[in-house]
């Protein structure tokens, strides 16, 4: 059997003083199982290779020596892509990165982790066998197919899609109890061990009953766990998932003194959203500390089902008659039409920190009796409006679809698009944002449908619109919590809001080539500041105009929340326009 070696660990023979290679191969088998465990141990054998230029310790320390590739073929079994091979020294570019960062990378060699002093002995793999219930040939869920379609179009870039979490090993849980864990995990869920692929009759989902997973076990110094865990995860969730031929889920485990220590655990969006991610990491709690969770009831092959017989295909039928009726009540598209390929770094993406903005929402939001995530929908389309000119605005949601008790303990991706539209012509903000409520909630309730449905509703939309449509703006709060927990104090008047001004900080988060959006906005959160991200089409949208946009909302919300602001004379110049002047008076 051949075992995959992680870029950690080879560092350490490349920097071995000497001609020496430091691991050599042992195996143990489990006495409950068989299975052959096979590790890299230290040794002083003789190292067979013409000897290579050692870099001085004073050399080392300043800059460390790049790391050989790593390729798919070491970490999955998989051929490498052509287009991005992975390896610790060559980490993906900001256009290729994933958009869920557990740590945000070094900014400099200095600020790297020296892994020769992190890593002590060797990586493995261990093979981990499950067994499930069954094995059956089934449609995807419509979840499973709007993500699908997403995947396929970024082709070798789907790795931005992949999630990732670190996850710590409870103190005096044994190595063979965390594999023991895992293979009932796998077991458990059925998306786990699912292969994904097209037929005749279009996107399938094949769950398998039993097989086998690749475990990568890794050794780390004292102290150095979640420094190696973090590596490992930074290489794993750099692979585009190929999901006709390996399972959506890679894992490792970082060994610490000998024990176990920290998991890292990698998902295709293809099997999870965040929700689901939320319930697989309570089920690998529950069976490390041995509280034995309930087996769960409703699976992907049942939500297949559901979905095409009785209630689920009638509420599809109605959620596309809905977007039907919609698309004759909204412009085609909000910018003008782009042609060309753009350039490497077209969409950018800044990032906003904003205790004023929390503030002021949570104002509004307690005002009008609505959820800060209403109002921060409302001034989205309000600052869109208003930039664009538009007095409607049509923004795709992202709908997280949990609405019982069944759906939200389901373990598969169940997001779709909701198609909101509003008018932002004439109201105070403060009246919009009631309108909002309603109208959200109605988009939200018709989010679940076939994606095949809806997009033959949109061809026909592209038709009558000469091929002008393009519903290219989002609107993503991500949130788990809609307020904030503790937020700065002030009296929330004028001067105590513009006060917090001082405090806003815009940053650069990243930069892409390629992105099947004109305008995304997300939040993120933090219990004493509001993290709004906005990712635009520089060509239609300058980076000027991004970071000012950001700052319209600060402005918007604090004025409306200090007073009553009129949408039309917000909207009579443009927004970046009336926000550059408000600064200016502000800083003044």
């Amino acid at each position: 059997m051949w075992l995959p070696l992680h870029s950690v660990f080879v560092r350490l023979r490349m920097s071995s003083p000497g001609r020496f290679a430091p691991f050599a191969l042992s195996e143990v088998v489990r006495r409950d199982t068989g299975l052959v465990r096979r590790r890299f141990r230290p040794t002083r054998r003789q190292f067979v290779r013409e000897p290579r230029a050692v870099p001085s310790p004073a050399s080392v320390s300043r800059h460390p020596a790049p790391l050989p590739t790593l390729s798919r073929q070491r970490l999955t079994g998989m051929p490498d892509s052509p287009r991005f091979p992975c390896g610790a020294d060559h980490r993906p570019s900001p256009q290729h990165r994933s958009s869920v960062i557990l740590a945000p990378p070094p900014a400099s060699p200095r600020a790297m982790p020296d892994l020769r002093n992190l890593a002590m002995q060797h990586p493995g793999a261990h093979s981990l066998t499950f067994r499930g219930k069954r094995s059956e040939t089934a449609p995807m869920t419509w979840g499973q197919r709007a993500i699908w379609k997403a995947i396929r179009w970024l082709g070798d870039d789907a790795h931005y899609f992949n999630i990732r979490r670190i996850a710590k090993i409870p103190a005096g849980i044994s190595t063979e109890q965390v594999e023991t864990a895992l293979s009932a995990f796998v077991s458990r869920h059925e998306v786990l061990r699912t292969r994904f692929h097209e037929e005749g009759d279009g996107p399938v989902q094949e769950v398998w009953a039993e097989g086998a997973l690749s475990l990568t076990v890794a050794d780390a110094a004292s102290g150095a766990a979640d420094d190696v865990a973090v590596e490992l995860a930074r290489e794993l969730v750099g692979l585009t998932f190929r999901h006709a031929e390996e399972w959506p889920f890679r894992c490792a485990l970082v060994l610490q003194d000998g024990r176990p220590a920290v998991a890292v655990l990698v998902f295709s969006h293809l099997a999870v959203d965040f929700w689901g991610v939320r319930e697989l990491e309570r089920d690998l709690q529950q069976l490390l500390d041995g509280s034995g969770p309930p087996e769960p009831q409703w699976q992907p092959l049942d939500q297949a089902r559901f979905e095409t017989e009785g209630p689920g295909a009638a509420r599809g039928a109605a959620a596309a008659e809905y977007w039907r009726r919609t698309l004759h009540t909204v412009p085609p598209t909000l910018f003008r039409t782009v042609t060309g390929e753009g350039r490497p770094e077209r969409f950018v993406r800044l990032g906003m920190n904003s205790p004023a903005v929390a503030v002021a929402t949570t104002v509004l939001a307690e005002r009008c009796q609505v959820s800060t995530g209403t109002v921060l929908l409302a001034a989205t389309a309000a600052v869109l409006g208003a930039y664009t000119g538009h007095d409607t605005v049509a923004l795709q949601l992202i709908a997280v679809n949990r609405h019982d008790e069944r759906s939200r303990r389901l373990v598969a991706p169940m997001v779709e698009n909701a198609l909101f539209a509003l008018n932002v012509d004439d109201d105070t903000f403060e009246q919009t944002v009631r309108r909002t409520f309603l109208t959200g909630m109605n988009a939200y309730r018709h989010a679940q449908y076939d994606p095949s449905a809806v997009d033959e509703i949109l061809d026909e939309a592209r038709k009558r619109s000469h091929g002008a449509l393009n519903l290219g703006c989002f609107f993503n709060d991500k949130r788990m919590h809609d307020r904030w927990e503790n937020l700065p104090h002030t009296d929330a008047g004028p001067d105590g809001l513009r006060a917090l001004l001082c405090r806003t900080t815009v940053t650069f988060v990243g930069s892409w080539e390629r992105q099947d959006a004109t305008f995304f906005l997300h939040t993120g959160y933090a219990p004493d500041t509001c993290l709004l991200y906005l990712m635009a089409d520089t060509e239609l949208i300058p980076r000027h105009d991004i970071d000012l946009l950001l700052r319209a909302f600060e402005i918007l919300l604090i004025d409306s929340a200090t007073g009553t602001l009129d949408l039309a004379g917000f909207r009579s110049t443009r927004a970046t326009t009336s926000t550059e002047k408000k600064l200016g008076e502000i800083a003044g």
